[in-house]
């Protein structure tokens, strides 16, 4: 038998049903919301006017006339609640600021070379501190700063256990932010391949189930399923940059051998031309015969793991990342070298672009402020 809400509680799920509408619809009126929700008009009055009370729904104007008395049209309020992330690689930081509808109102990535250092807190305080003036952010709207490390996270995920890329574990400077007093109180730590899922999810433009393929300077991933993603027993689902795709091949940054990430990672293309993938592409575009050998060899490695990602999840494969920006060009030539490896006769390409690139871990980490922020409501 289900269980009875109480008032308050439907209550609550009346103000989310709606804002989740507004969201989507971008504007509407009361009467419209009455009918697509199934709410009687007195109730959609009642909760409209609250939330425009609370400043988290305004109005905008009044619908065209079509000969009767004109209805008032609503929106969500997007310059009110903001959520910020920040995504620490080994190499870069990558910033960005969200609203309400998880949309990206500003973002910044520059060259940040991690140290675990004091020095290195204050000099990121200060130039998160910089990012939010140059964007002409409110820090006081910040719901609080979700934070993206290529590593392990606590289960509350209130902090980072371990990181083998940037070589440190819970004393880490990364988890000295909450303590340091140039950012928010608010802060949550989430591995940046589940990061960057995240915001494929709160997208709205993934499938309900899929695999996301993270290829940055480290290889990661997720599994999604129901629009949920997969844990696993101990929280490491998706290390698909461990998995082992070449016995007693190239050595990985975790020490042992073969496993895909030596071969799937940007830096393998990045590093053959001065550090930039921008520069790499460029030089493809060229006709190079050196980096067409090396791009050839790199879709070779990552048709494999495709395929076989492919066979263990039957789901259509995200490919995101710093690559995905890039990739997004050779879906097609990609496609066709993981049909050679396939002994399925698939009717359409399951590999698919993604809709974040280089700013979507940081990106993913804010939105989970915005999507707690929205279910509560």
């Amino acid at each position: 038998m289900a269980e009875r809400l109480n008032n308050m509680e439907v209550k609550r799920r009346n103000r989310r049903s709606i804002m989740a509408r507004l969201l989507k619809l971008e504007t509407a009126t009361k009467p419209e919301l009455a009918r697509d929700l199934n709410y009687s008009l007195p109730t959609v009055n009642a909760l409209c006017d609250e939330l425009v009370a609370e400043d988290l729904v305004e109005v905008v104007g009044m619908q065209a006339s079509g000969g009767g008395r004109r209805a008032v049209q609503y929106r969500v309020r997007t310059d009110m609640h903001l959520a910020a992330g920040m995504d620490i690689t080994s190499r870069y930081v990558c910033l960005a600021v969200v609203d309400i509808r998880g949309r990206m109102v500003a973002s910044e990535c520059f060259e940040f070379p991690f140290e675990d250092s004091a020095a290195y807190l204050e000099k990121l305080s200060v130039r998160y501190q910089m990012f939010l003036r140059e964007g002409d952010i409110d820090p006081e709207k910040i719901l609080g700063l979700g934070v993206s490390v290529p590593g392990v996270m606590a289960e509350k995920q209130d902090s980072l256990v371990f990181s083998h890329v940037l070589q440190v574990g819970k004393d880490s400077v990364v988890n000295r932010l909450q303590t340091h007093g140039g950012f928010p109180d608010r802060i949550c730590y989430f591995n940046d391949a589940k990061a960057a899922c995240m915001a494929e999810c709160y997208s709205g433009n993934a499938p309900e189930s899929f695999i996301y393929l993270n290829l940055s300077n480290s290889v990661g991933g997720a599994m999604v399923i129901g629009n949920q993603i997969v844990s696993g027993d101990q929280g490491r689902c998706g290390e698909f940059g461990h998995v082992m795709i070449v016995p007693d091949g190239r050595p990985c940054y975790c020490g042992k051998l073969g496993h895909y990430d030596p071969y799937g990672s940007a830096l393998v293309l990045a590093d053959k031309a001065g550090g930039s993938l921008k520069a790499f592409f460029s030089q493809l575009e060229t006709g190079d015969r050196e980096t067409e050998a090396a791009f050839s060899e790199y879709l070779h490695y990552l048709a494999i793991m495709l395929c076989n990602l492919r066979m263990a999840s039957d789901l259509p494969i995200i490919i995101g990342g710093y690559m995905g920006r890039y990739l997004r060009a050779y879906i097609a030539r990609l496609w066709e070298e993981t049909r050679k490896l396939t002994i399925f006769d698939e009717e359409e390409s399951f590999i698919l672009p993604c809709h974040f690139n280089t700013e979507a871990p940081a990106v993913g980490a804010a939105s989970h402020f915005i999507h707690q922020f929205l279910i509560n409501i």
